[in-house]
């Protein structure tokens, strides 16, 4: 995935773009924003009719969006090579005004927002894992109020608290130890005392009610990285994709389900406590066409069928929102019987899907 990314920026920096950051329309009650990394835009769906109504160019590379207590929407802007300045970009859905929130670090990507209106952002991907900041950014004011430096290669944060987050971090050393780490406005602590597993999660999903948290691992699949995790342990299941369920409030692990993809790529949590997994494929030769639908409790793991190559999951208002990271489509699914409502196949580039919208 690292080494597809990589490719697929040098193609857009090759390209060269401008940032067409200008005002758009407000966006009504109804309608969501889908993210298109390489068209460098977001589509804005009408959820009732399911038409595009429009697209907002953002003239950067693109994967993740959040949106804060005030309504207003973050989105993380990729630098290209020649670029003078790096910024968010914040959308308000109510007047259609877009605007930019300039800061130092650059290459951002993934976000996440707390309660209390903090803006959580990862940056500096691929340019050197062992120095890692996390943008800091008061939704309030819009004004960059610090970073904090997180200790290795690190994944998607999840909200923890009402002003933290949670995310997995690798040691940057060897490569082979992971943890979790809670992170606030001022440091990035680990939760447990050693190393939990020889990779940190990809993915977290957690619950701040119960104290439970689920962890998604992708499954090794290249040679030489498994030689090198089993350095760290015996057990080979570990390298295949899984989800271990742990309560944070004892640190007791309660489960761990066994996947039958290598590639897990996204995860959500419905209300009811299920689990929603997005898929990679791992080749062209082996496409993936299914969403995992999981019960944590009972480890039950059965197969959704949806678009090819569903990357990209994502819940809102009792529906699920499955991405295709290959094709320009989006599938609809009613919760909780998961009867499926819509697929829109119009859109000009891969979906992805953030976990927040702006509803």
């Amino acid at each position: 995935m690292r080494y597809f990314m990589i490719v697929s920026l040098t193609l857009l920096i090759l390209a060269g773009c401008s940032d067409p950051i200008k005002d758009t329309e407000p966006i009504g009650e109804n309608m969501k924003l889908v993210v298109h990394p390489f068209t460098r835009s977001l589509s804005v769906v009408d959820t009732e009719k399911f038409e595009i109504i429009r697209t907002i160019p953002l003239g950067r590379f693109v994967v993740d969006y959040a949106t804060a207590p005030n309504g207003k929407v973050y989105i993380p802007l990729y630098d290209d090579k020649g670029d003078k300045e790096s910024y968010v970009a914040v959308l308000d859905p109510r007047t259609g005004s877009l605007k930019k929130i300039p800061n130092k670090f650059g290459s951002e990507d993934f976000i996440t927002i707390t309660k209390d209106g903090t803006a959580f952002i990862r940056t500096g991907i691929f340019k050197n894992v062992k120095d890692n900041h996390t943008l800091l950014i008061d939704t309030k004011t819009d004004q960059v109020i610090g970073s904090v430096l997180i200790p290795g290669a690190w994944t998607r944060l999840e909200r923890f608290s009402d002003t933290q987050v949670i995310v997995g971090v690798d040691n940057p050393e060897n490569g082979t130890e992971g943890n979790v780490y809670i992170v606030d406005r001022n440091k990035a602590v680990p939760i447990f005392p050693e190393s939990l597993h020889p990779r940190a999660p990809f993915e977290i999903r957690y619950n701040s009610e119960s104290g439970t948290a689920y962890f998604l691992y992708n499954g090794v699949v290249d040679e030489q990285l498994r030689q090198r995790y089993m350095t760290k342990t015996t057990d080979i299941k570990m390298l295949e994709a899984h989800i271990d369920v742990w309560n944070l409030k004892t640190l007791t692990r309660i489960n761990q389900i066994y996947l039958p993809f290598p590639r897990p790529s996204s995860m959500v949590l419905d209300s009811r406590g299920l689990l929603y997994v997005g898929n990679w494929d791992v080749s062209p030769n082996e496409p993936v066409n299914h969403v995992l639908v999981v019960n944590p409790s009972s480890g039950q793991v059965r197969q959704l069928e949806t678009v090819r190559n569903p990357e990209s999951v994502h819940i809102d208002k009792d529906r699920l929102y499955v991405g295709s990271g290959t094709d320009g489509e989006m599938d609809i699914f009613q919760l909780p019987n998961l009867e499926h409502v819509k697929r829109i196949s119009s859109f000009k580039d891969k979906v992805r899907l953030p976990m927040i919208t702006i509803n």
